[in-house]
């Protein structure tokens, strides 16, 4: 069955996108199939594990950054004399991530 299993644990997190501990964490749990080494803290995974469903089902449902900022949304930070939320509001983003983004803005100088 694992017969062309050489896969390893930090393959699959690549592959999926988490922490190689996270793909042990889902061993150990059931939801990834694999056979430990027989000497040490390693695992075999499969190459069925490593199908497009299985790996699909099991990446992350959002990404990992949000997006960067334009150059049109910078110079409206920069002029904008509204309060924070009505920034936000009118670039599509979270009052808190405009806080952040003056914050930075500030601290580099720009703002």
């Amino acid at each position: 069955m694992y017969k062309n299993a050489c896969n390893s644990a930090q393959a699959f997190a690549r592959e999926v996108g988490v922490h190689r501990t996270t793909v042990v964490e889902w061993i150990k749990k059931g939801r990834v199939k694999a056979l430990p080494h027989k000497k040490g803290k390693r695992w075999y995974i499969g190459e069925k594990q490593f199908g497009k469903n299985n790996v699909e089902r099991l990446k992350k449902p959002y990404p990992k950054y949000s997006k960067p900022y334009s150059e049109a949304e910078l110079h409206v930070i920069r002029n904008a004399t509204e309060d924070i939320k009505t920034v936000a509001k009118m670039l599509g983003r979270s009052p808190n991530a405009i806080k952040i983004k003056r914050h930075r803005m500030r601290k580099e100088g720009i703002l």
